[in-house]
Order: structure tokens, then C-alpha cells, then sequence
């Protein structure tokens, strides 16, 4: 996940804020290491005549845009792998000659996972002379950062699963994946109908990922006609759950669904398989990552997850991502590698319909026409309030390994 992701702010908005890291920019046009993926119609080379319309306009000058993300803190994780996917994009598309002529420079700036650390980074990077962000990976800070990028007339992609954020009614923010309610649509689907399950326990947090994540399954649960043996929600910083874990063995359910983001989930899986309980555990893009199996270990074998990026084995196109992103940072990508990537791949193809006059605004109005684009995730086509991808799929862990589940 929001993956991805996505998901809770790590401390709340009273807390006390940390010291700020940003403003920390990073020239892409140099090296950074072999990229071979082939590259799609959004970032091949700019034409010629857009070329000569790139040099006037803009006298060459590199086209800024910023990540604003989680880089410390209990969901460092999700700003490291959107920054990752956006170095493979960013160095893949200003190796093939920039956009329009120009090339593209990212700075990133490091939110904390947290709302009003989010608000200050942003005005610092409003101030830098972007035309576009990829903001933010958590939902509670998109929608804290949200009306900052409306007035300044910004777009930014935002990897956070929170259906509220579609529903603020802004004309420049764009999701880089599925919302909740689609990943829950799929899994409900899953669990309901092709396992037979109808006895569920729901543990999440009170985060903005896991908040999404609690009301998109609940309405799946409501349209079935079916109520949740147990709704428990826990702090976004809890790290015991003996009272939940206590519940659900009294209760016995067929499934658990769980609204926590990497780390949480994982030790919540931890848990519950050291109480003895193999229940099967099911929810969203967390409960698939390397993240997660890092911190649950053998709990989680099993997991059943929804997400629209599964295997990077499903065609020529996510095979080649994976190669030129493991040339690139010496592993493999997942789910929110490929988010990060698509939304890149969006962003170079409104810019490059943009030439004649790069700004926040029409590139915004570029984004809300593309339509079709066959990317990693699947085929994208923006809608009026951002939404752009509306399907999933059923995975599983298998010895730390994810894949389609049967």
C-alpha cells in the first residue's frame, strides 16, 4: 500500500514535531546506475518541433518537480520505495533527451508521515518553482497538503488509498493507483464468494490508511448483508494486541481483516501466530510487501492481500521494470515501485502535451485527458476528481514470496 503507500500519519497532528529534513535536490540527469526497461509512449524523447517550442518557452532550464514523502519515522519505508521508483523514472526519461527538450529535476522533502510536518515541507517546496509534486505517500498527509497544492494551482500525485481524498473535490491531485474501496471490492469478492467466508473479525488502526480501510471493507461487509464479529481499532503506534488477539479466539472467525500499514500488520501477525490462532489473515497492499515479511517472519506465510501489482513476472512490460529497477538498486520492485513508476509515466506524458507552456495548470489539464494508458498496474484513464485505476487483484504469501492466489 497508500501500500502505500499511503495510509496513517505516524504521529498525530498535537504531537511535538521533529526537525525538518528538505529541500534535498537530486540531479537525475547524471548517472545513477544502467536502466534497460523499454520505455513507453510517456517517455520516449521529446519530438523535434516540441523541442524547439521546450527552448523557447523555457531556455532550457530543467523542469523542477518534488517528492514530498515519509523519509523518517515508522513509514520511511513508503517515501524510500516511491523515491526509488521515481530515480529509475526520472533517470530512464532524461537519458531518452527530458521532456520537451528540458530535463527533469527532483528534489525531495521528508514529511515525517506527519500532517503538519507535511504542510510546512510543502510551502517550502511551493516556493521552489515546481510544476508538479508526487504528494504524498500517506493519506492523512495528502489531505493536510491538499488545499495548499489547489490554491498554488499544482498537481500532485498521491500515493495514499483514502477514498476522502477523491471526495475533497480538487482538480489537481491524481492517485498513482487504486483507491480503498476498490482494493476491498476485489477482496470482499475474494473472501465472500470464492472462499465461502462469512464470519469476520476487522483489527485496524485510527490512522488515515487504516480509517479508509475500516469504512471501504465495512461497506463491502454491509452490502453482503454481513456483520463483523469484532471492529477493533487500536492507535496507529500500538505495538501489543493481547486484548484484540484474546477477541478473535473467543470469537473464532473464518478471517481477519486487518487496516494497519507494514510494520503494524506485521507485528500484529507475529502475535496472533504466537497465540496459536491460524486464522487467515487478509487485507490490502501491506499485507503483500517485503516490509511486512521482514517484520512478521514466518507469520507471514499466508497472508491474502488485494493489490493491482502482484508479480513482477505478468508480462514483457512489468519485466522489464524489474529488470531496470533491480540494475538500478540491487533488488526487486513491488507494488508501490510500480505506483511510483506509473505516476511518472503520467506526469512525463501531460508535460510533453504541454510544451509551448509548462505550467502547474496545464499540465493539470493535460493529466484529466489521458485516457487508456496501458501502465504496470494496468490501464489508466483520469477522471474528473483524480481517480485513475479502479481494478485489483488476490495475492498471496508463499514463503515470503507473493503471488496470484488460487
Amino acid at each position: 500500500m497508500e501500500t502505500g503507500m499511503r495510509g496513517m500519519a505516524a504521529a498525530s497532528i498535537a504531537m511535538p514535531r521533529r526537525a525538518l529534513l528538505a529541500g534535498i535536490v537530486i540531479a537525475l540527469a547524471a548517472g545513477c546506475g544502467p536502466a534497460t526497461a523499454s520505455p513507453s509512449s510517456s517517455t520516449a524523447a521529446a519530438s523535434p518541433t516540441a523541442a524547439a517550442s521546450a527552448t523557447a518557452a523555457g531556455a532550457g532550464k530543467p523542469i523542477l518537480v518534488a517528492q514530498i514523502a515519509a523519509h523518517s519515522g515508522q513509514l520511511s519505508q513508503l517515501g524510500a520505495w516511491d523515491k526509488e521508483a521515481l530515480d529509475l523514472a526520472f533517470k530512464q526519461k532524461n537519458d531518452a533527451g527530458g521532456a520537451c527538450g528540458r530535463k527533469l529535476e527532483l528534489s525531495v522533502f521528508d514529511d515525517q508521515g506527519d500532517p503538519t510536518v507535511g504542510v510546512n515541507v510543502t510551502r517550502q517546496a511551493l516556493q521552489t518553482g515546481i510544476v508538479a509534486a508526487f504528494a504524498t505517500t500517506e493519506s492523512a498527509v495528502t489531505l493536510a497538503v491538499l488545499p495548499l497544492f489547489e490554491t498554488a494551482k499544482i498537481p500532485h500525485f498521491t500515493a495514499g488509498q483514502s477514498d476522502a481524498i477523491a471526495k475533497e473535490g480538487s482538480g489537481y491531485v491524481f492517485r498513482d493507483g487504486p483507491p480503498a474501496a476498490a482494493f476491498n471490492k476485489t477482496l470482499a469478492d475474494y473472501a465472500i464468494n470464492k472462499k465461502k467466508w462469512a464470519k469476520f473479525a476487522m483489527v485496524t488502526n485510527t490512522g488515515g490508511y487504516g480509517d479508509s480501510e475500516r469504512k471501504a471493507f465495512t461497506a463491502q461487509l454491509t452490502t453482503a448483508n454481513i456483520k463483523p464479529l469484532l471492529d477493533a481499532t487500536v492507535t496507529p503506534e500500538a505495538q501489543e494486541f493481547t486484548a484484540q488477539i484474546n477477541e478473535i479466539k473467543r470469537l473464532a472467525p473464518d478471517a481477519i481483516f486487518t487496516g494497519m500499514e507494514e510494520v503494524q500488520n506485521g507485528l500484529f501477525a507475529k502475535q496472533l501466530r504466537d497465540f496459536g490462532i491460524t486464522t487467515p489473515l487478509i487485507g490490502g497492499p501491506p499485507g503483500g510487501t517485503p516490509q511486512f515479511v521482514k517484520v512478521a517472519g514466518a507469520a507471514a506465510n499466508g497472508s491474502i492481500f488485494s493489490s493491482p501489482y502482484i508479480t513482477n513476472d505478468a508480462n514483457d512490460q512489468t519485466r522489464a521494470f524489474a529488470a531496470a529497477f533491480k540494475a538500478m538498486h540491487g533488488k526487486d520492485p513491488e507494488f508501490h515501485g510500480a505506483k511510483g513508476y506509473d505516476g511518472a509515466q503520467l506526469l512525463f506524458q501531460a508535460i510533453e502535451a504541454t510544451c509551448d507552456n509548462i505550467t502547474g495548470e496545464t499540465i493539470a489539464a493535460a493529466l484529466h485527458k489521458i485516457s487508456g494508458y496501458k501502465g504496470l498496474q494496468g490501464t489508466f484513464s483520469v477522471q474528473a476528481d483524480g481517480e485513475t485505476l479502479s481494478l485489483t487483484q488476490v495475492g498471496v504469501l508463499e514463503n515470503g514470496v507473493a503471488k496470484l492466489a488460487p
